[in-house]
């Protein structure tokens, strides 16, 4: 009973931490909002302020960039550029199997 009280406890946990990490994130590209190499990387409202869920490469002035991109558009786009970072093959996969769970895909 304590073995399975401290299993579900820690299941809880792992879910609070995925979405805390999910929500630091582009919620369209999956870019971290703030990184240490590249600073604040939110886009803006129409107001100027910063964006709490996407960054500034998919979004500027309150409207996304390219409204018109596609899922899997977008899952090209990522792919081109983790490869072009040198990310290994490991990394692509789980970023391209993340962008279909964030906010701007869920509605599709």
């Amino acid at each position: 009973m304590l073995r399975e009280r401290f299993l579900n406890e820690l299941k809880l946990r792992n879910i609070k931490i995925s979405v805390e990490v999910m929500m630091k994130q582009c919620q369209s590209c999956g870019m971290p909002l703030n990184t240490a190499k590249a600073g604040d990387c939110r886009g803006t409202e129409v107001d100027g302020s910063h964006s709490e869920k996407w960054c500034s490469l998919c979004y500027a002035d309150g409207k996304f960039i390219t409204p018109d991109c596609t899922l899997d558009e977008m899952l090209k786009i990522v792919d081109t550029a983790l490869k072009e970072q040198n990310s290994g093959a490991f990394m692509r996969k789980m970023a391209l199997r993340q962008i279909p769970t964030l906010e701007r895909w869920k509605r599709i």
